[in-house]
């Protein structure tokens, strides 16, 4: 489930300059994510703390959370709970 959101997430999301259509249904375009981002979005989905994804792209934890509450606002959610029922819903 999480390789065909990332890799929805690389053709819809990543890269471009102008918004894209969200990957997920009934979610507004979103502008574009960039590749750390979308790893710390991966990551999420995958099941990782904010500490854990800290260690894994060797950023700073504070850096993280930041990444988080980006990926929550450009999805429209709150929790990380909301953001995988997102997906799934899809």
């Amino acid at each position: 489930m999480v390789a065909g959101f990332c890799r929805l997430l690389s053709e819809n999301v990543l890269g471009g300059k102008a918004a894209k259509p969200s990957p997920i249904q009934g979610v507004p375009p979103m502008p574009p994510m960039s590749p750390r981002v979308a790893q710390t979005l991966e990551l999420l989905l995958a099941g990782d703390s904010e500490k854990q994804i800290a260690r894994k792209l060797k950023i700073s934890q504070h850096t993280v959370h930041d990444y988080v509450k980006r990926v929550y606002r450009q999805f429209g959610v709150g929790t990380r709970a909301e953001l995988l029922a997102l997906w799934v819903r899809k």
